[in-house]
């Protein structure tokens, strides 16, 4: 996260008092992710990759109910075409009007928490966090891939001739 990455879009979050996203399914949820980091108190469907970091702690998460993609939509015609049996979430509007009603009347509550979830998702999400899980996770591929081709090896030699006997 930098401090000189300002955009229009960033200037907008960070005037709202609260970040809603009552989605129907949201990859990784890029704008809310933005909106914790900017400590900004968030309402959002308790459904897809945005509770990767929407945690209860700071964000409240809309009840939902799954139903069927409609077959004229976007999504449907994307994802659709080889399982007719697409669903998404479908945000309760109640659960969530009651939960923004929550927000307002204990607001100064929800800006501790947000504080909360802003100082976890810089953390967990900062370059220095992410670029030593991609080491881990590259070392370890690398090491299992690595002894995994020297166990193929150590296997073929024992294909060889023998009149390699250096080998054998």
């Amino acid at each position: 996260w930098s401090s000189d990455v300002c955009s229009s879009d960033l200037l907008l979050r960070n005037a709202c008092d609260v970040y809603i996203s009552l989605h129907r399914s949201e990859g990784l949820g890029l704008t809310l992710l933005e909106a914790i980091a900017l400590e900004k108190p968030t309402l959002c469907t308790n459904y897809s990759g945005n509770l990767d970091f929407c945690k209860p702690e700071w964000s409240e998460l809309v009840d939902f109910e799954m139903i069927e993609v409609n077959q004229k939509s976007d999504y449907f015609l994307h994802y659709g075409m080889q399982n007719k049996n697409v669903k998404w979430a479908d945000p309760k509007i109640d659960d969530a009007t009651l939960k923004l009603r929550k927000i307002y009347d204990n607001y100064s509550d929800y800006l501790k928490k947000a504080k909360k979830g802003s100082e976890w998702v810089l953390k967990t999400y900062s370059i220095e966090t992410i670029s030593k899980d991609l080491k881990l996770y590259f070392d370890s591929k690398l090491n299992n891939e690595f002894e995994e081709f020297i166990n193929i090896c150590c296997e073929m030699t024992k294909l060889l001739p023998k009149s390699f006997p250096e080998i054998n």
